[in-house]
């Protein structure tokens, strides 16, 4: 008998709360403490649910398979005290937490993706003062290791983490807060391979998350405007614009989670 082939771990979904092959939502609401979960399809709409009301102080900061069930978990931060925490979630159902190690409070989680293509998520941070980000390498929500970026200059932020390339690593999208200038890196095991620049958009516009909305196994990019309340996907395919779909307009005083 021939020996069975290595199989190699599937990479950690990214905000795809239902397994059905889309990535959905996550929203907090800043005046209120209320979140909530909007499952879509193809970046359409289908239902929602909502999740148990958290203190103000606590905000979700990313949504990815930590614990290599395939079903997405949550991130959060206190933004005051330097916890952090994993929700474990299964079909946007509550299931147990960790917590993680705290860190300073000017250190600020960036996004959730599987860096090393181990089929759980990692994190990345940036230091808002320094310009310092780091990628913490988990498994099960327990930190492995370490890996240093390169530092940027402080007017650039992390606005998500995605598979852009579809090779099974997670990339990062930057967003430069005076400029409107938008790059995504590309890395592999966390060390950058390139980068490309996206298409100027407004500052009024942010990128609120990467994930696949479409199914097609490259991350495309979620938009939220802070004046309106508009919020826009932006289907892409290594990186290329493909084409973009309006999502239903919510008040400001909701926010979808950087992811």
């Amino acid at each position: 008998m021939s020996p069975s082939p290595s199989v190699s771990p599937s990479p950690a979904r990214k905000a795809d709360f239902n397994l059905d092959g889309f990535a959905d939502l996550t929203w907090q609401n800043l005046l209120n403490g209320q979140r909530a979960i909007w499952f879509l399809q193809n970046g359409v709409f289908q239902s929602s649910t909502i999740l148990a009301s958290v203190g103000l102080d606590w905000r979700m900061v990313g949504a990815a398979d930590f614990d290599g069930d395939r079903h997405s978990d949550i991130a959060w931060e206190n933004t005051t005290t330097g916890q952090r925490a994993i929700w474990f979630v299964r079909n946007g159902t509550f299931q147990s937490a960790a917590n993680l190690p705290t860190v300073s409070p000017v250190w600020h989680i960036a996004g959730a993706g599987d860096f090393n293509a181990d089929g759980h998520a990692d994190l990345a941070w940036q230091n808002t003062n320094t310009g310092e980000r780091v990628i913490w390498i988990l498994r099960n929500g327990v930190f492995q290791n370490g890996i240093a970026l390169q530092s940027v200059a402080t007017n650039w932020d992390i606005r998500g983490v995605g598979d852009f390339n579809s090779d099974g690593h997670g990339d990062l999208v930057w967003q430069d807060r005076q400029s409107g200038t938008r790059v995504i890196w590309f890395l592999r095991n966390g060390v950058f391979q390139g980068a490309i620049q996206l298409l100027t958009v407004g500052t009024d516009w942010n990128i609120a998350g990467a994930a696949d909305y479409n199914a097609d196994n490259h991350a495309d990019l979620v938009w939220q405007n802070a004046n309106n309340g508009a919020r826009a996907i932006w289907f892409l395919r290594n990186g290329g614009l493909q084409s973009t779909i309006n999502l239903p307009t919510v008040g400001t005083d909701w926010d979808i989670t950087v992811h």
